[in-house]
C-alpha cells in the first residue's frame, strides 16, 4: 500500500470536502460606498447649505486600479467641487466625510495615472478612473476615491412631501495587479430632505367675546355677547361662513342675534342662515358675500360678527357658550397650488382656530333688615336663587333664615354678609338642619360667611351667631332705668325736705 505523507492526506481531505485551506475566519468582502450613507436635511430653509460626500473602498485586496461613474440629483443638487484622493502618499489623513486617507500608491515609475476625469454637472454625472504604475505596490485596506461637494438648490414647501434621492453608482470597476476584476459590493449614499413649513399667515380665531362673562346681581337678567373673527389675514380671502354655537337652556335662552359691523365692512350679509332654538340649545348662522369678484372687498382684520343678545335665567358658577361647528369659507384660488386650494376652482375651507365663552351668573341679593329702630342689611351672592331672610327669630334664638334653590346635581355655595353691629361671636351654619363647616372671615365692619352644599332643588339655610344687636338694646334700658331710678330717688328725697 502506498503511504502519503501527513501534509499530503490533510490536503487530500480538505479537496474532498471542499474545506478552505486557511482556518481562521473568511476576509471581509470589498465594499465601495458613498459617505455618509444618510444626509437629513430640513425642515428649517437649507436652499445654499453645502453638503460634501465621499466614495471609499473599504477591505480591498490588491488595488490596482479603478473605473468609476457616479451619479447625483440635479434638481436638488448644483455641483461645486471635486477632489481626487490619488496617491494615498499626498492624502495620508482622513478625507471628511470620510475616516479614511487616499487609495493607490505611486511608486518608482511615479505616481497613479489619470484615465479619465469628467464631471458633467447638467447631467449630474461623473466619471474618474486612474491606473497604478508598475511596479508600484498594490492598495490593501481601506481608503478614499474622491469627495465631492454640492450646493443644496432647491428645496420643496412641507406641503409637497419629504424629498429623497441618492447617490449612486452607474458603474463601478475594480482591478487588481493582474488586471481582473475585484469583486465588491455596493452601498449608495441617501439623502433626505424634509420640506419646508409654507410661510402661512396665522390663522384666523373665532372668539365669543367676553371670554369670561360675569354677572352678579339680581336674577333673570340680560346680557349681550359677541362672536368676533380675531387677526384676518387678506391672504384667507374670507367670503363666507357657517357657524353653530350651543348653551346650556337650564340657565340661558337666546332672544336675539344681529349682524355685526365686520359683516357689515365687508358686504357679508346675505343670509344662508338663521336659527335660534331654544328648545335644542343652539344659534346657527350662515352668511355670504354675493358681490361679483371684481367689486367684492378681501375681509380682514378683527371684528364683531353677529351680537347675540340672552336672558339668564337661573345662576350658575360656569356654564360654556360653545362653539360646536364653525366653518370659514374662501374665495376660489385655482391658482394657488398649496393646501387648501390645491388648485381647486372652488371654494375651499379656511383653517382656524376657536375660543369658547365661559359665563358665571351670581345672584347677588340685597336684604333689608330692619331691627327696632336699627336699619341694616345683610348681602347674599350665591350661584343658587336666593329667597328674602327671614329674621323673625334674630332676637329670640339669635338666628337667620333663608331658602337656596338651585338644580339638583350642581354644587351649589354661598357667601353671606353679615354686619357686626348686628350679629357676631361664635357661628353655626345648617343646610336642612344639618351643620356644615363655613369659612369664615371678618374685617372691622362686616363677617363673611362662605359655606357649599349639593343642590338638590330647594335647601334651607340657618344662621346662628352667639350675640345679637338687642343685647346692647338690653343694656341700654338697664342704664337708662338705673339713672331714671336715680332720679325717683333724688325727687323723693328732695320732697321730703320740703316737708
Amino acid at each position: 500500500m502506498k503511504k502519503y505523507s501527513g501534509i499530503m492526506v490533510v490536503a487530500l481531505i480538505l479537496v474532498l470536502v471542499q474545506v478552505p485551506l486557511y482556518t481562521s475566519a473568511q476576509e471581509p468582502e470589498t465594499v465601495v460606498k458613498v459617505l455618509p450613507t444618510l444626509i437629513e436635511k430640513g425642515p428649517e430653509n437649507v436652499t445654499g447649505q453645502r453638503i460634501t460626500v465621499a466614495v471609499v473602498a473599504e477591505n480591498i485586496r490588491d488595488l490596482f486600479g479603478f473605473d468609476i461613474k457616479f451619479k447625483w440629483n440635479t434638481t436638488f443638487l448644483k455641483y461645486i467641487s471635486r477632489k481626487v484622493t490619488v496617491p494615498v502618499e499626498s492624502y495620508p489623513a482622513p478625507q471628511p466625510p470620510s475616516p479614511y486617507g487616499g487609495i493607490l500608491h505611486t511608486g518608482t515609475a511615479g505616481d497613479p495615472i489619470k484615465v479619465k476625469d469628467l464631471v458633467n454637472a447638467t447631467a449630474g454625472t461623473y466619471h474618474v478612473a486612474y491606473s497604478a504604475l508598475a511596479p508600484a505596490p498594490a492598495f490593501n485596506g481601506s481608503g478614499t476615491f474622491f469627495t465631492m461637494t454640492f450646493e443644496i438648490k432647491y428645496q420643496q414647501w412641507d406641503w409637497q412631501g419629504d424629498v429623497t434621492f441618492f447617490f449612486d453608482f452607474i458603474e463601478v470597476k475594480l482591478s487588481d495587479t493582474k488586471a481582473k476584476p475585484i469583486p465588491h459590493v455596493r452601498v449608495k449614499g441617501t439623502f433626505i430632505m424634509h420640506g419646508i413649513p409654507f410661510p402661512y399667515p396665522e390663522k384666523p380665531t373665532l372668539r365669543i367675546v367676553p371670554k369670561l362673562y360675569q354677572h352678579a346681581g339680581e336674577i333673570p337678567t340680560t346680557a349681550k355677547l359677541n362672536l368676533s373673527i380675531i387677526n384676518l389675514h387678506p391672504y384667507w380671502d374670507l367670503s363666507g361662513l357657517d357657524v353653530k354655537i350651543a348653551y346650556d337652556t337650564r340657565f340661558i335662552k337666546v332672544t336675539t342675534v344681529s349682524v355685526g359691523p365686520f359683516l357689515e365692512r365687508f358686504n357679508m350679509t346675505f343670509e344662508v342662515m338663521k336659527v335660534i332654538n331654544n328648545a335644542e340649545g343652539y344659534v346657527r348662522l350662515a352668511y355670504s358675500q354675493i358681490l361679483p369678484p371684481d367689486q367684492r372687498p378681501t375681509p380682514e382684520g378683527t371684528g364683531v360678527l353677529f351680537t347675540i343678545g340672552i336672558n339668564a335665567t337661573a345662576p350658575i358658577s360656569e356654564t360654556m357658550f360653545k362653539i360646536v361647528m364653525s366653518k370659514l369659507a374662501s374665495f376660489p384660488h385655482p391658482e394657488r397650488p398649496e393646501p387648501p386650494w390645491s388648485g381647486k376652482p372652488w371654494s375651499v375651507p379656511i383653517p382656524h382656530q376657536v375660543e369658547n365663552g365661559t359665563l358665571t351668573i351670581i345672584h347677588r341679593k340685597v336684604h333689608p333688615i330692619i331691627v327696632d329702630s336699627l336699619q341694616t342689611q345683610i348681602v347674599t351672592q350665591s350661584n343658587s336663587t336666593i329667597s328674602p331672610i327671614d329674621y323673625r327669630y334674630l332676637i329670640s334664638h339669635e338666628m337667620i333664615r333663608f331658602n337656596a334653590t338651585g338644580l339638583s346635581g350642581f354644587k351649589g355655595y354661598c357667601n353671606v354678609t353679615i354686619p357686626k353691629m348686628l350679629m357676631w361671636g361664635t357661628w353655626i351654619v345648617m343646610v336642612d338642619g344639618q351643620q356644615v363647616t363655613p369659612r369664615i372671615t371678618e374685617d372691622s365692619t362686616n363677617t363673611y360667611i362662605y359655606f357649599t352644599y349639593n343642590f338638590q332643588s330647594t335647601r334651607q339655610i340657618t344662621i346662628i351667631s352667639s350675640h345679637v344687636i338687642p343685647e346692647f338694646s338690653t343694656t341700654m334700658m338697664f342704664i337708662t332705668m338705673l339713672f331714671l331710678g336715680l332720679a325717683i330717688v333724688s325727687a323723693f328725697k328732695l320732697s321730703k325736705r320740703r316737708l
